[in-house]
């Protein structure tokens, strides 16, 4: 309720200062976090502000400010500007643009004269701070933010969601936290978790082991994605959640089978960590008797033990493997599986039943979408 309170209030801060001063420049900053509370206070906006507001939306490539608004209003004079999509900009050019508005900012002044009101999270604040200080020290805030029990709501959401697509998908594809929980979803949970800090809720055990799962999937260094996802997986540990201990368990050894492909050096080592930490996620979801993950998942291992040319534990695998996927009708997981097998034979010079299970492996590639065609030039050769 107090969220509700500050946040009518907020509006009206922002309606004043978009109608107190018609015909003038001024700038307004509407600080906000959340895309989706965005959206609802935008609708509220134009319904309650007495003037029209005239939106633009950047684009990710976009790097300058000034001249766009001026391109796209050519000569219109609108009553209000607001600008929308300046946490979707890209690096390098968010800095680009921030820094030649500060350039500009008396541009600005001279050849806008009207509000200009430009929604911002604490990721722009940050950069506006550094990049454009003196623009920065123009504007006014108003700030937008969610109650307690909505932040819990939204990290609960956002955790299990997360968690559930990733077991739906299996081994065949590494989906970003973009692709499953939508645009900026990453930077959204952390403004969750810090905006529940400011309000002295304490983050509880279970959002924080899916917001350190959410970290390591975020990371660019295989070595602190680990750390991350151990953090995580004792948790779960913790709490006996076999599932989510698989899933932390593929994400690790999703990272040791990287740096094996990174680290030619020591490949095997770190394809031998894959190959354990992929059994271990097996494990887990055969303790939860869930062959259904079992079957989606045990490709991963298949293609470390391929690494490491362990070909009787291989065929082992994959002859277990293929009987599940048939079972549970995974055309992927059945065409990889007779791949296996059929380098298994070609490592042992057995020509026909090489030929036959690639035969049989290109059989269901083909009934697949081409982008997972993996294996399918190895197939073809066989």
């Amino acid at each position: 309720m107090a969220a509700m309170i500050d946040n009518e209030k907020s509006l009206e801060e922002l309606v004043w200062a978009i109608t107190i001063a018609p015909g003038r420049f001024s700038l307004i900053f509407a600080r906000c976090n959340y895309i989706s509370l965005r959206e609802q206070q935008v609708q509220h906006l134009h319904k309650n502000c007495s003037v029209p507001i005239r939106e633009i939306t950047l684009q990710p490539s976009a790097n300058k400010l000034y001249s766009q608004i001026q391109a796209e209003l050519g000569e219109e004079k609108p009553s209000a500007v607001m600008v929308l999509g300046l946490e979707s900009v890209k690096e390098p050019n968010i800095d680009d643009l921030l820094s030649s508005m500060n350039q500009v900012r008396e541009e600005f002044r001279k050849n806008c004269p009207f509000p200009l009101v430009l929604w911002v999270n604490d990721e722009i604040v940050r950069k506006l701070l550094r990049q454009a200080p003196d623009l920065e020290s123009w504007g006014k805030y108003t700030v937008f933010v969610r109650s307690t029990d909505n932040l819990l709501k939204f990290l609960q959401q956002k955790s299990d969601h997360l968690f559930d697509k990733v077991l739906d998908t299996g081994a065949e594809c590494f989906l970003s936290n973009e692709e499953i929980l939508g645009p900026h979803s990453y930077q959204e949970l952390y403004a969750a978790s810090r905006d529940l800090t400011k309000s002295a809720q304490q983050l509880p055990p279970d959002l924080e082991a899916c917001l350190q799962f959410a970290q390591g999937r975020a990371r660019d260094c295989l070595d602190d994605a680990i750390r991350d996802y151990q953090q995580s997986l004792w948790f779960w540990q913790q709490s006996n959640n076999f599932v989510r201990q698989g899933v932390l368990y593929f994400h690790i050894g999703l990272c040791h089978y990287r740096q094996g492909q990174l680290d030619r050096t020591n490949s095997q080592e770190h394809w031998q960590k894959a190959k354990d930490s992929f059994e271990e996620c097996l494990k887990c979801f055969q303790q939860e008797k869930r062959d259904d993950l079992v079957a989606k998942f045990s490709v991963q291992k298949g293609k470390a033990l391929r690494r490491l040319k362990q070909w009787d534990e291989l065929k082992k695998l994959a002859s277990k493997s293929l009987k599940l996927a048939k079972k549970y009708n995974l055309t992927p997981q059945i065409a990889q599986n007779h791949g296996f097998l059929a380098q298994v034979a070609l490592e042992r010079k057995q020509w026909r039943p090489a030929k036959q299970q690639a035969e049989k492996a290109l059989k269901n590639l083909h009934t697949l979408p081409t982008q997972q065609h993996h294996d399918q030039g190895l197939y073809l050769l066989l």
